[in-house]
């Protein structure tokens, strides 16, 4: 009466293949969160940052323009300057986070400080607006 012989697989001494375990879901981060957004929608995201930093600059170059290089024949330039800041964020914003046609643009640092450039424009612009340091009212000279 003694023990039974423990039975060998069929396959023994093949080594079995490698079988990666599972790794949990792993959540996307905010940056991926925007790139994932319809292409439209990374559009607008671009147009509202490019739009506060022309909000943003327009006082700036209207005062130092008043100030310094006021003259009735060139009274369209802080206009163009403040439209050009604005073009040169959008374009950027275009770039990072909209990319070509057929193209995703990847997640890269760039792209997360430009995220966080423009939302950090917008609070700016929201501020001055909401505590009354940035409007549309001429500067009275005296």
């Amino acid at each position: 009466m003694g023990r039974k012989p423990k039975e060998r697989p069929s396959n023994a001494g093949i080594p079995l293949p490698y079988v990666p375990e599972l790794e949990p879901p792993v959540e996307p981060t905010l940056v991926e969160r925007v790139l994932l957004m319809p292409r439209l929608a990374r559009m607008l995201v671009a147009a509202v940052f490019a739009l506060s930093a022309a909000l943003l600059v327009t006082p700036v170059v209207d005062n130092f323009y008043m100030d310094h290089f006021f003259s009735m024949d060139t009274r369209l330039l802080p206009a163009l300057v403040s439209a050009g800041v604005g073009m040169v964020i959008y374009v950027i914003g275009w770039r990072l986070l909209v990319g070509v046609v057929g193209e995703t643009p990847s997640a890269r640092p760039a792209t997360r400080n430009f995220l966080i450039f423009g939302v950090a424009l917008l609070v700016l612009v929201v501020i001055l607006v909401a505590f009354g340091f940035y409007t549309n009212m001429p500067l009275i000279r005296s």
